[in-house]
């Protein structure tokens, strides 16, 4: 899969878990926060592709993906990230 493939395919998963994905600019990579009980996910839109992707899979391999199908190149992924 090719970077931008790969991001779509995270995003869709975050949009599948019920998380707000919000592209910001700003000094930081990313991270989750809790804003008003609503767990968000912030990305620096001026990232690389790569970067971006790594943030996603970092916070997603926090999430409880056993519920929710993933293709298989992209669960791996994601669990490499928690390792």
């Amino acid at each position: 899969m090719q970077d931008q493939e790969v991001l779509e395919q995270l995003e869709e998963l975050v949009l599948q878990l019920g998380l707000e994905l919000r592209w910001e600019e700003g000094e930081f990579t990313g991270g989750s926060c809790r804003l008003r009980g609503q767990k968000i996910l912030l990305v620096n839109r001026s990232l690389p592709p790569l970067d971006k992707i790594r943030v996603l899979c970092r916070e997603l391999s926090q999430a409880d993906l056993s519920r929710t199908f993933v293709l298989p190149a992209l669960r791996e992924r994601i669990l490499q990230t928690r390792n």
